[in-house]
């Protein structure tokens, strides 16, 4: 009982998921996609996080081990916005209110011009 008063203090993203569900009702993580990483024992998990009428994306680092199963070693808490540039970056294709409010640089040369 100690470490659920302990963890009823910390702000609600370093909350366990089980305690941030219990006194926050509309929290929902939805897993999108894992990557695998280097090794049979890393991965990486992308998770949409609904919490409050808000949501993000989550990138999780994830490692295994025998006794603790997968377990997160850290994570990035990415906006809407973020997400959307990133996949800009990555060649995903934007939709047209992302391309109007988003700026794009033209490299001109002096071949082009």
């Amino acid at each position: 009982m100690g470490n659920t008063e302990n963890q009823s203090q910390l702000p609600a993203r370093q909350r366990t998921p089980l305690l941030r569900h219990m006194d926050m009702h509309s929290y929902q993580e939805t897993p999108l996609n894992l990557l695998p990483g280097d090794t049979e024992t890393e991965r990486l998990q992308v998770v949409l996080v609904q919490e409050s009428g808000d949501s993000h994306i989550e990138l999780r680092q994830q490692s295994f081990s025998d006794s603790m199963g997968w377990y997160n070693q850290s994570s990035v808490h990415l906006s809407h916005q973020q997400w959307a540039a990133l996949k800009m970056t990555m060649g995903g294709t934007a939709t047209k209110s992302q391309k109007a409010a988003t700026w794009t640089p033209r490299v001109v040369s002096a071949e082009s011009a």
